[in-house]
């Protein structure tokens, strides 16, 4: 079995870091693929530490952006992978060592699996679950058959959520990762950090305009 990680950042170094390790864990793992964004924490020295840690890293970088398009982050993160499966993983989810998120989560023929923001009832407030909303573990083919990511979706939200339907539109099913055994987790932070790299910085009236145009695509 072989799998990507794909990730994509911009000015969340430190957070890298820690994500990055516990991926690093999975032997199933052959590549990651992190798309960085013009960050500006992001120094030549950090990228070439993790290089040379681990063969298996590779950093696409994106110069000259001054705010976050994450859309179009994700979808140059996919156009890099060769492998017959891929996991999204945004850069505050972190694999827990104890759990094989693998070996819990299985692809058949016709499916996907996500996290589901409907999970918060787990995460007693913190956000360990209701914010896995981004995971996606798919087979790339069935990624790149619905087109990837819909780039008017320029800031924060419903991106996610907008391919998950064109997904089901396409006859796959949509699973949701397994809330009883933890094998990933976000690592909880404040609505400032979701939004400060984007053109629109309130959280709200970003889900207010991208859920309408999100509404507006499915209305059929």
């Amino acid at each position: 079995m072989s799998i990507t990680i794909v990730s994509a950042v911009m000015n969340r170094a430190d957070m890298l870091r820690v994500s990055l390790m516990s991926w690093l864990k999975y032997k199933e793992v052959t590549k990651i693929i992190v798309v960085d964004w013009s960050s500006s924490d992001l120094s030549a020295d950090f990228v070439k530490s993790f290089c040379l840690l681990d063969n298996r890293i590779e950093f696409k970088r994106v110069d000259n952006k001054d705010t976050y398009h994450v859309a179009a982050a994700w979808n140059i993160a996919f156009s890099h992978v060769d492998t017959e499966f891929v996991l999204k993983m945004d850069v505050d989810y972190i694999l827990n060592p104890y759990f094989n998120f693998f070996d819990i989560h299985k692809l058949s023929n016709k499916d996907f699996f996500t996290g589901d923001y409907r999970m918060e009832v787990f995460d007693n407030k913190l956000g360990f679950m209701k914010y896995l909303h981004g995971l996606l573990y798919i087979r790339t083919a069935d990624f790149r058959a619905v087109g990837g990511f819909d780039e008017r979706f320029v800031n924060y939200s419903f991106e996610d959520t907008d391919i998950y339907a064109r997904l089901r539109k396409q006859g796959l099913t949509h699973r949701f990762i397994d809330a009883k055994k933890l094998s990933v987790y976000h690592n909880p932070h404040g609505n400032d950090k979701r939004t400060e790299n984007f053109v629109e910085k309130d959280v709200n009236k970003s889900l207010r305009t991208n859920g309408d145009m999100f509404r507006k695509n499915n209305a059929n």
